[in-house]
């Protein structure tokens, strides 16, 4: 447990890092001052932000209430858990920035040993609200069937520092040895394909095999977290904002979800009829499809169709994550056999109306709907050439 006032009796030192490890900042100094990245909406912000602020921010975080937060995370997320005295010193790495948070590692080092844990930082105004939202999602989703896909969420606090500026925060479990990936272009050969950044070892371009499992495992994900039932499913989610992260270790692919935005029902569709039931489903696959070839080129390009290979590793992570569902109502027969009886009625004019109809309920604004509309014929029939073959 914490000691009443510990941190004035015992002062942590604490250092400041951009990125995994390379730029170290010095307080009061330098870029301390420098105004902070934010995501360009004027009326998002309350005031100018610093990264002095930003780190500032976070260990107040960390030493608030007697290092409660921090205590809580050593207890949850480590075996044989240190206490704050045994803790040497604490490092805090501003890791990227994204259109809601600014996600940073805390290395604490204790007897020469480094335990991390992430923490989401939210400066405005729309950061704050989603920042609520995701918690309480990712931590009610945790506890389902489903929640090995995702990081343990552990404290969501509000702090106002001294400079007047509202700040959210929670903290989550470090998905170690876990890597963001984009789609890029190969330079060795101008091909598409997939790249793994890793901030302390060279890119990782994927083989096609890794390729494809991830895909399979990112479907086999969302479909474990969809209800056929009801219509609850993760949306909206995106490769470009990195949701999905990726391990390798030789040729195991492991790959966790680590945001939810969302979680009900996207369709305005009473699912009353069995019949109804499945074509709910069909939908959910139709839009699943779409959207795991979607991504920004390196992350921040273009946007880009994955190559329709993938398809087919989609509609397999998809039939896995189905076979896992129990028969519900009064079907017979399991969900992924009553869909497979389903799926063989569809003609191509069938399957591709319905991914119109998925495509029609997006966002009309949205940046990436040019390239749908343009790749949707193709898309529908490869979509429709795997399910003749289940």
């Amino acid at each position: 447990m914490p000691v009443q006032g510990y941190f004035k009796k015992h002062p942590i030192s604490f250092s400041y890092w951009i990125g995994e490890q390379d730029l170290q900042v010095q307080p009061e100094t330098g870029i301390w001052h420098d105004a902070f990245p934010i995501h360009p909406d004027p009326n998002s912000i309350q005031s100018p932000v610093t990264y002095g602020d930003y780190f500032k921010a976070v260990q107040v975080f960390l030493e608030q209430d007697d290092g409660i937060c921090l205590q809580h995370a050593i207890d949850r997320l480590f075996e044989n858990a240190p206490t704050l005295r045994d803790i040497d010193r604490i490092a805090i790495h501003l890791i990227k920035h994204g259109e809601f948070y600014h996600p940073g590692r805390i290395d604490i080092c204790l007897n020469g040993v480094v335990l991390s844990f992430l923490v989401n930082v939210a400066l405005s105004k729309s950061g704050m609200v989603t920042a609520e939202n995701e918690f309480e999602l990712l931590n009610r989703l945790k506890q389902t069937g489903c929640g090995l896909f995702l990081p343990e969420v552990i404290d969501l606090k509000k702090n106002r520092l001294a400079s007047g500026l509202d700040v959210w925060i929670f903290s989550a479990q470090w998905l170690d040895g876990f890597h963001e990936w984009h789609i890029s272009r190969n330079p060795d050969d101008g091909n598409q394909g997939i790249v793994v950044w890793n901030a302390t070892n060279e890119n990782q371009w994927l083989s096609r095999n890794q390729t494809d499992l991830l895909y399979r495992k990112i479907a086999e994900i969302l479909t474990c977290f969809y209800q056929p039932d009801t219509g609850d499913q993760i949306f909206p989610w995106h490769h470009a904002a990195g949701d999905f992260i990726i391990r390798i270790k030789e040729d195991r692919v492991d790959v966790r979800l680590v945001t939810i935005r969302q979680y009900g029902s996207m369709l305005d569709l009473e699912i009353d009829r069995p019949e109804d039931v499945f074509l709910s489903v069909m939908l959910f696959l139709c839009n699943l499809s779409i959207r795991t070839r979607l991504d920004r080129v390196d992350g921040t390009g273009d946007y880009i169709w994955a190559d329709s290979a993938g398809v087919r590793a989609t509609v397999a992570g998809f039939m896995d994550g189905l076979m896992k569902k129990e028969p519900f109502r009064n079907f017979s027969k399991s969900p992924a056999a009553c869909f497979l009886d389903y799926a063989h009625t569809m003609t191509h004019d069938d399957v591709h109306q319905l991914c119109t109809a998925v495509v029609n309920a997006y966002n009309p604004k949205a940046p990436e709907m040019a390239i749908i509309h343009d790749g949707l014929p193709a898309h529908s029939e490869s979509l429709y050439q795997v399910l003749l073959d289940l």
